[in-house]
């Protein structure tokens, strides 16, 4: 078996080598001992450091990421990684600095960093030990401690010239990584931890060539505090609930384990062992010596002992033996268990180890290894949800350990029309589902049987029909980039303008000139064949939508549009006609025709005076939210007045007036009012507040509610919600939604708490959507 695609194991050792050659390069985990620590990017540099006993919390169980961190401290994590303590220990009576006492707990490990060279004094005799250290001083520090010197760095000897050298030599080290340097600034705990970190992982110890010029060593600094050693990493706590915390099962028996070791499972690794807590600390390398591996995508569902897979156009198989250890999905089993109780899927990611150098493949990693593929999700996954789609092979148990990877990280994150992947380890309590979230829009510029093109790329279509030549639309791609739905018809843009002159019964050349929303004049051929007949006066509003050679392919004035009195509240993005409320966004497209010199221009409705009555053409959709409008001669003055829905929590008398403490938002927020006092607010109760330039309450009134209707539909993704009132409304960006307690108190909840057929109270602001939802 070990000369099976001998060529092709060569090649994938060689990356696997190359790729693991990094100390710790895959060694994350997001928890520590440290509660401040855990899921934060933090967590590996910290763990590691605190196994190697380098580094320490706060009394109080913290490690202070984000404090500022001392000369002195730095000292002593550095005298520390060089695995010097003894030497700090019998050098605290040494007397180096005027500011540093023999009973000073960073004694030792200051006069030990000043006699290496890794830190200097101030010039008068003083340390400063406990001033910050900037993190220009700690990258200097750091590669001092190395073995190189001011001299073996820079040339010129002015601080700014060391600085930049020595920033470049840690570049080059490998110290910065991903960590933010900013010269002068005083640095984090948690920077300088990741720091080092990194200077364990990857910088070499300085050496002297026959030259007499420092060079890198074989040697990383983390040598100074660990020896190594040799074993084949057969399980960890993630893929075998036996193996304990902390711990990972290796050739040689249950080692500890400050690292994360799923990345080399399988795999003979050399690994730094810490002198001080005896754990793993990092991977120097990956034993090759006798090892095969063959990494392919499975191409069937296999079956039996077989694994098919593919070697370009040519099927291959591999038989593997029925005791051999299986990674299946993050769970370690055998494959016979894989074989009898779940297939190897055709996709999923198969990777094959010989790590012994005898005949045959001693260890599997199955991963994506997908029982359902490319599924459309019907509705948003909700938190209360047990299966996607309603469907119990897609169960969703939280019970279980639930990996959702891809688009988004979490179940509750899966939206409608989404494409998933699901599979499930053997014993079915790990659940792994891909979320796919990628689309293509465009038109089809050539169909085959099976294939479109769209944007000049082609796309395999599955499960539906081939979309014909010139179709343009949106369609869904599953994980392989083929194009498994269409997400949205054929797709044509609409566009709006003021039509200024037409000749569009020509039919030799019909033509018409257009005020577009750009703010340029134009005038555009059109189809004639489209637009015969089409009567288009001057100066009025018109939709227009354009072919592929860029010829209006039909227009008209939206029907129903005529001018009208309306009053504007431009504060507030809304538009009053006849009592009845239109909504503009940032897709409105508003127009403003100045009947003194007959000219228009492009406005945005924060150009009108709040408040103001304009006469206007306006075209809107169901929900009332305006397309576009054509103003003429816009009232363009501003007023500061706003008024904003609230719950006014409670209230306190202060000199001259009333302090209001609300929740808006969500936020917890307190307004003063010199116009009202206590007495004229009630506790746990919605108000409507008026403000003015300089947010003082300068009016109120109890925010009237909607009362016990029920949601027939919502759409958090576009917050719109109709009700059974009969009401389609649309919901305020911030709207907030609450549940009322039973002693009159109320509590925040999330949108996704409202569902359909939900009973509700709902509260409007001065928009006329919806600003507050109350649950019952």
């Amino acid at each position: 078996m070990r000369s099976f695609k001998k060529a092709l194991a060569f090649v994938l050792t060689v990356a696997l080598v190359l790729s693991s050659m990094m100390v710790f390069a895959f060694a994350d985990t997001n928890t520590s001992t440290y509660p401040d620590v855990n899921g934060t990017d933090y967590a590996t540099a910290v763990n590691t450091l605190t196994s190697l006993g380098i580094v320490n919390g706060y009394p109080g169980g913290t490690f202070g990421v984000d404090k500022n961190i001392t000369r002195a401290e730095v000292a002593k994590m550095i005298v520390g990684a060089l695995n010097l303590n003894n030497a700090a220990n019998l050098s605290k009576s040494v007397k180096k600095f005027s500011d540093v006492k023999p009973s000073d707990w960073f004694a030792g490990y200051v006069n030990v960093a000043a006699s290496k060279g890794i830190v200097k004094g101030y010039g008068n005799g003083k340390f400063g030990p406990n001033d910050n250290v900037t993190y220009d001083q700690v990258l200097i520090m750091l590669v001092r401690a190395l073995g190189y010197n001011d001299n073996d760095i820079a040339s010129a000897k002015t601080y700014a010239d060391l600085v930049v050298a020595y920033t470049a030599k840690a570049d080059e080290e490998g110290i910065i990584g991903d960590v933010e340097i900013v010269n002068g600034v005083p640095a984090t705990r948690g920077d300088v931890a990741k720091l080092l970190y990194n200077a364990l992982n990857n910088a070499k110890i300085a050496k002297t060539d026959s030259n007499g010029n420092k060079v890198d060593s074989d040697n990383v600094l983390l040598s100074k505090l660990a020896s190594t050693a040799t074993y084949t990493i057969l399980a960890t706590p993630d893929v075998d609930s036996s193996v304990s915390a902390g711990n990972v099962n290796t050739d040689k028996g249950s080692v500890a384990t400050a690292i994360d070791l799923n990345n080399y499972l399988g795999k003979k690794v050399e690994v730094y062992v810490s002198n001080n807590s005896k754990k793993i600390v990092g991977v120097k390398s990956v034993d090759t010596s006798d090892s095969d591996v063959l990494t392919f995508t499975e191409s069937d569902n296999s079956v039996g002992n077989t694994v098919y897979y593919k070697d370009g156009d040519t099927l291959k198989t591999v038989t593997v033996g029925d005791s051999t250890p299986v990674v299946y999905n993050g769970v370690k089993t055998t494959f016979k268990d894989v074989r009898t109780n779940q297939k190897v899927y055709a996709g999923a990611n198969v990777t094959l180890i010989n790590n012994d150098g005898t005949t045959g493949y001693d260890y599997m990693i199955v991963d994506n290894s997908f029982s359902s593929q490319a599924v459309r999700v019907a509705k948003d996954v909700t938190s209360s949800d047990k299966y996607i789609n309603n469907t119990t092979s897609l169960s969703i148990d939280p019970s279980k350990t639930i990996i959702v990877k891809g688009a988004v990280s979490k179940v509750t994150d899966i939206k409608a029309n989404d494409i998933i992947y699901y599979g499930t380890s053997i014993d079915g309590n790990k659940i792994t589902i891909l979320v796919v979230r990628n689309t293509v829009s465009g038109k089809v510029t050539e169909a085959g049987p099976d294939f479109i093109v769209v944007n000049g790329t082609k796309y395999t279509v599955k499960g539906i029909s081939v979309p014909a030549v010139n179709t343009e639309g949106t369609w869904v791609l599953d994980k392989d980039n083929n194009i498994v739905y269409q997400a949205s018809g054929t797709t044509t843009t609409t566009y709006y303008a003021v039509a200024l002159l037409s000749d569009l019964n020509n039919a030799w050349d019909s033509k018409i000139k257009l005020f577009k929303s750009d703010g340029t004049t134009v005038v555009m051929s059109a189809v004639y064949d489209n637009v015969y007949n089409v009567s288009v006066g001057s100066g009025v509003l018109v939709d227009y939508t354009v072919n592929s050679d860029g010829k209006i392919n039909s227009i008209e004035a939206p029907s129903g549009v005529s001018s009208v009195s309306a009053t504007v509240y431009s504060a507030n993005n809304r538009i009053v006609i006849d009592g009845t409320t239109y909504y503009v966004d940032s897709n409105t497209v508003l127009f403003n025709k100045k009947t003194s010199d007959n000219s228009y221009s492009v406005i945005k409705l924060s150009d009108i005076k709040d408040g103001s009555t304009n006469t206007v053409q306006l075209v809107a959709d169901e929900y009332h939210v305006v397309k576009a409008a054509l103003f003429t001669n816009a009232d363009t003055s501003t007023t500061a007045e706003t008024t904003k829905t609230v719950l006014v929590k409670t209230y306190a008398a202060i000199d001259g007036g009333v302090r209001i403490y609300v929740d808006e938002n969500g936020v917890e927020k307190t307004y003063d009012s010199t116009r009202y006092t206590t007495s004229d607010f009630s506790k746990n109760t919605f108000y409507k507040l008026t403000f003015d330039a300089n947010n003082k309450v300068i009016g109120k009134a109890v925010a009237t509610a909607v009362s016990g209707v029920t949601v027939s539909d919502i759409d958090t993704t576009n917050y719109k919600v109709a009700f059974s009132n009969g009401q389609k409304l649309l919901m305020d960006n911030n709207v907030m939604i609450y549940q009322k307690n039973s002693d009159g108190t109320y509590s925040v909840k999330g949108l996704g708490d409202v569902t359909k057929d939900a009973t509700v109270d709902y509260y409007l602001n001065d928009n006329g959507k919806v600003c507050v939802i109350v649950l019952h």
